[in-house]
């Protein structure tokens, strides 16, 4: 009992479910309706198609026995005699059918000749088919059909007067047939199929007029079809009865489906859609349940919960957010959110903010997590952090509100300590700045005036004591460097560098960097640069080759016997971008892996007394660390105590498209030329030699002489001698020139070409080598473009000038001077305020054969320069009454007025910070050299800037005559010289043997310059400085490439001009430039010629 009343509850259908079912029933009861009309309608025209199959066949039949009748009567014209009959009604006079020839003029007419069962010549036509004859006349050629019984069989005649027939006769056909005999019903009919048929002879069917039918159950009364047939001029009646059902089972079936089917899934849907909305009752209480609870929640939180409608006014406020804004729920629901909450001047962007959600459904602020100033009772600002959400259900919003006024007072203690991080970052970079500035400025007297002393002649003890003070000083040097650079990493303030650069050549300049220590210790240094590596790379070449010097560095100075292999190899690759690591390998004293981990640590070494022993900082590793993760790579080490060390780093780069490592070797050598490489170490010889097997050599090697010898003497008795032997200078036993001294006397060996490897500290005589039959040495580690130009030339294929190359002076032999005896004949200027380092810089100066000129401060040098031409400006940087930048602006702005020939100013400044080379170059100085300043650092700068006269002898280049030394005069300044005759030289090592090369080179140049100055000329006179600036540029860089100062200077001319957009200065200029352009490229064609 107790469950009735929720029964009958349960069972309560709602208005909705009651709704539905009524929907469903009425689609499905028209859906029945429907497909059963549509079943009905196929079936009726199934019915229709087979009625208009039984009269086509029927018009078939009536058809077949006039075109008889046809050729009867076309024969019986032609031949009128029974005989000629016979014959052609013979074939048409089968399966029931008479045919016959009647006399009409007789009544009823008589039949004359007669063929098949039913009539008989001679007697006159049956009345039944003689009313049928006599209905023809002459305009009425074709008779009616006569339908008639007789004989107990039903007959259709058919008669045919003139002109068929013969003139005054007919020709009569009858058909006769059982009225239900099947093969005769199908002969009329067709297959009748599912399809009861009958055919009346009149327009209404009774059984008189009954011709023919597929059943004796007549008449046919169900749901019939009833259709005429024409025939002639008379009208019969063919009636259809469907026997069963046409259309198939499943098309009938189908409406009671849709019926059953429909009624079901009402009752289901209804079902599903009671239980959907009882569902929906329950879900909504039981969420009115839990809002409520929510709401419960939501007042005993700890963050303040405020929502609004759709207008913006306030639904829900609970304690919390009493609490924090001062306001109770009473006195602020219903109240717009913008009076209450939001600060005045943001009330207009929440006002916006609202309508903009209403039109597009967006919001800045909804669904993230914001912070923004509110307003509390009081008009106080309270910081909050605001989430707020929508509700689309009911068009509301939600918000919590987190009171942050704490985290802000935080963030500005802490805004605060930054900034005070950052002044006191800023301060130790300014001490380091000024402490580098204070210790490089008697730093640069020390190492000048041991540079000039160890010029002179010294006896060991004095020459010893010399060497000591400098590398001392090249070790204090180098750790303030080590602090400048960690400083500038630390604070954030290093910049990378993108520039193109060539990997092989960097990595041999580093080498080249330390092969002379390394030698001195008796150490071998290796190079091997895998194919794979592109030639030109972009990267910070100075950073890659700084940490690759802090990592060759650490191996010679940990290494005391055995070899140091330096190796560069592609590791990753996809597409333009290319990961190369670089490895340094030694065979020193090993790292205990234990200290492996802290060796990339700042201040850290493997063991104390690693510093007592070998000097350093303890930082050249983190700087390293700290340089490869900042140019996106990593740095590692593998090691052991006792079996040496491999150090390596990557770097990723993006290749470039230049010149192949093919294209860099460009020199030929003979293909196949046997090889014998002869050195006691096996990494060389295992590096040679695979050099060579690349090159198209056929490579040997042997660890010694007496392996050697033996070599040789094979190969000659086997007809199959070597062509060329490169030999090692140091090796146990018997060494390199004295194994070539052997070869060179012994007849039986050929003897071959040779080339020595020699260390960087090996002086060897060019009659020392000529005696022992040597072609070249080659200096350790050897270049491959320099290895593989020596071995064309010693082969005979080419006769590649050997550069001179710097050696150490020895004692009593200061003439030769640095860079090689680099004479510069010129008047220079120092503006210096620092009395020590003037000293040392005319001291320096005059070393290289400079007329000096000293100023104390920048004003001093700009009044200097405005008295006198001078070939450079050496400036300092940092002096009282004028600095170096501000004098370098003067001079630059009175050049620039007057038009006088640019001078170049090269800054010497103690200060080492980022960006103090961008300062000086920005201020219009020309290149920058830092404090200490060395003696072969300035050389290089006069080199470049000034030009220089390098005396003739062996080895080293000729003077081309006047076109390299003349000198114009503009504005009363002497120029800078036409050709730097060094410079060219390199360029004739670099573009190989090849005779036309050169001339290609040049031809370019030319070409290039041509076209250059097309431009100058099209923009000056168009007023486009920007594009006489570029051009202007792209031939300076040009022109400084082939060894053309005074192009180059001209060039900064045009710059400088196009700069001040000073129209008359920039024509100047560019007349100048084109007389420039044409010395330089007679002076270069003169200097090959003459080389």
């Amino acid at each position: 009992m107790d469950g009735m009343p929720r029964s009958s509850k349960r069972w309560r259908l709602a208005p909705w479910s009651i709704g539905v079912l009524l929907v469903l029933s009425a689609i499905s009861l028209g859906s029945f309706l429907v497909t059963r009309s549509m079943v009905r309608s196929e079936e009726r025209q199934a019915l229709e198609q087979r009625a208009l199959d039984a009269r086509q066949t029927i018009s078939g039949l009536v058809s077949q026995l006039r075109s008889g009748l046809r050729s009867i009567g076309g024969a019986l014209q032609a031949d009128p005699s029974p005989e000629s009959f016979d014959a052609a009604a013979g074939a048409l006079a089968t399966g029931g059918i008479s045919i016959a020839v009647l006399d009409t003029r007789t009544t009823p007419p008589q039949v004359v000749a007669a063929a098949g069962e039913d009539i008989v010549p001679d007697l006159p036509l049956p009345d039944e088919a003689a009313s049928a004859v006599s209905r023809l006349t002459v305009g009425q050629p074709f008779a009616p059909t006569a339908v008639f019984a007789r004989g107990g069989a039903r007959r259709l005649g058919i008669a045919q007067g003139p002109p068929v027939a013969p003139v005054g006769h007919a020709l009569y056909a009858e058909l006769a047939v059982e009225p239900f005999d099947a093969a005769a019903s199908e002969r009329v009919f067709g297959p009748a199929g599912d399809v009861d048929l009958a055919l009346y002879g009149s327009d209404e069917p009774d059984e008189a007029s009954l011709i023919y039918a597929t059943t004796e159950q007549l008449p046919l009364d169900g749901e019939v079809l009833a259709q005429p047939v024409t025939v002639g001029s008379g009208r019969w009646t063919l009636v259809a009865e469907a026997r069963q059902p046409l259309a198939d089972p499943l098309s009938r079936a189908v409406p009671w489906i849709l019926l059953v089917g429909g009624l079901a899934g009402a009752l289901l849907a209804t079902a599903a859609v009671e239980g959907t909305v009882r569902r929906r009752d329950e879900a909504l209480a039981s969420a009115e349940e839990r809002e409520q609870e929510s709401l419960s929640i939501l007042d005993a939180a700890k963050e303040a919960f405020v929502s609004m409608d759709a207008d913006g006014r306030i639904i829900r406020w609970n304690r919390q957010a009493e609490v924090l804004f001062g306001w109770p729920a009473d006195e602020v629901i219903g109240q717009p959110v913008a009076e209450v909450l939001v600060p005045p001047e943001s009330r207009r962007a929440h006002t916006e903010g609202l309508s903009r959600y209403h039109r597009t459904g967006e919001g800045s602020i909804l669904d993230n997590r914001v912070e923004v100033e509110a307003i509390d009772r009081d008009g106080r600002r309270v910081p909050v952090e605001l989430a707020a959400w929508a509700v689309e259900r009911d068009g509301t919003f939600n918000a919590i509100l987190h009171d942050i006024s704490e985290r802000r007072r935080a963030a500005d203690a802490r805004a605060e300590a930054h900034l005070r991080a950052l002044e006191a970052s800023r301060l130790k970079s300014e001490f380091l700045a000024n402490m580098s500035h204070e210790i490089r400025t008697p730093m640069n007297g020390v190492m000048g005036m041991t540079g000039l002393l160890l010029s002179t002649e010294l006896d060991a003890d004095q020459r010893d004591y010399a060497e000591t003070i400098r590398s001392s000083a090249d070790a204090l040097l180098g750790v303030i460097n080590d602090i400048l650079d960690f400083s500038k990493i630390e604070a954030g303030k290093l910049e990378l560098e993108v520039l193109d650069f060539d990997v092989r050549t960097g990595i041999d300049e580093v080498a080249d960097l330390l092969a002379t220590r390394a030698h001195a210790k008796g150490l071998e240094v290796v190079v091997v640069v895998d194919e794979e590596v592109p030639v030109v790379v972009t990267g910070d070449p100075g950073r890659i080759r700084q940490v690759l010097l802090n990592l060759l560095g650490n191996a010679v100075k940990f290494t005391d016997v055995g070899e140091i292999v330096v190796r560069c190899q592609v590791v990753a690759r996809a597409g333009q971008r290319v990961t190369l690591r670089f490895e340094v390998h030694d065979t020193g004293v090993g790292v205990d892996e234990d200290f492996q981990r802290m060796l990339f640590e700042s201040f850290t070494q493997a063991d104390g007394s690693t510093t007592r022993r070998h000097g350093g900082s303890g930082l050249g590793l983190a700087i390293a660390r700290q340089l490869s993760e900042l140019m996106g790579g990593e740095i590692g080490v593998q090691s052991a105590p006792g079996r040496g060390s491999t150090f390596w780093f990557t770097v990723p780069v993006d290749a470039r498209h230049g010149p192949t490592p093919e294209d860099r070797l460009a020199t030929p050598v003979p293909s196949r030329a046997r090889v014998l490489v002869v050195d006691d170490n096996h990494t060389n010889r295992a590096i040679l030699t695979k050099t060579l097997g690349l090159w198209g050599l056929v490579p040997a090697e042997a660890p010694g002489a007496a392996e050697a010898l033996r070599a040789l003497h094979e190969a000659a008795a086997a007809g199959d001698p070597f062509q060329l032997v490169l030999l090692d200078h140091h090796m146990p036993g018997t060494s390199g020139i004295e194994l070539a001294g052997h070869v060179s006397k012994d007849p039986s060996l050929g003897p071959p070409a040779m080339l020595l490897l020699t260390s960087s500290g090996d002086l060897l005589s060019p009659g020392t080598l000529a005696t022992a039959g040597i072609a070249a040495s080659l200096t350790k580690p050897v270049r491959q473009p320099v290895l593989r130009a020596r071995i064309a030339g010693a082969l005979g294929r080419t006769a590649a000038p050997q550069p001179p190359r710097a050696t150490p002076t020895t004692d009593g032999d200061s003439t030769n001077g640095p860079l090689g005896g680099l004479v510069v004949p010129a008047r220079v200027l120092v503006a210096e305020d620092n009395s020590v380092n003037q000293r040392v810089a005319v001291r320096m100066l005059e070393r290289f054969g400079c007329s000096v000129d000293v100023v104390g401060n920048g004003l001093e040098a700009v009044e200097a320069v405005s008295r006198q031409p001078y070939a450079a400006v050496f400036m300092d940087c940092q002096m009282p009454e004028m600095d170096g930048y501000e004098a370098t602006r003067a001079i630059r702005h009175r050049e620039a007025a007057t038009g006088e020939q640019r001078v170049p100013i090269i800054a010497m400044t103690a200060a080492a910070m980022a960006g103090d080379e961008q300062r000086a170059l920005a201020a219009g100085m020309d290149d920058y050299l830092a404090k200490p300043v060395q003696l072969v650092g300035l050389g290089e700068a006069l080199r470049r800037w000034v030009g220089a006269e390098v005396p003739a002898g062996p080895g080293s280049p000729a003077t081309t005559g006047e076109a390299a030394t003349a000198e114009e005069h503009v504005g009363g300044r002497p120029a800078l010289p036409v050709l730097d005759l060094t410079v060219v030289h390199e360029v004739r090592l670099l573009a190989g043997p090849e005779a036309g090369e050169i001339d290609k080179i040049l031809d370019l140049f030319t070409t290039s310059a041509r076209s250059r100055l097309d431009v100058l000329r099209t923009a000056s006179a168009q007023g486009d400085f920007a594009a006489a600036a570029s051009a202007a540029h792209a031939l300076r860089g040009s022109g400084a490439a082939l060894g053309t100062p005074r192009l180059v200077g001209a060039c900064s001319a045009v710059e400088e001009a196009a700069r001040r957009e000073d129209g008359p200065a920039l024509a100047t200029a560019i007349e100048a430039l084109e007389r420039c352009a044409h010395q330089a490229a007679a002076a270069l064609r003169e200097a090959v010629a003459n080389a």
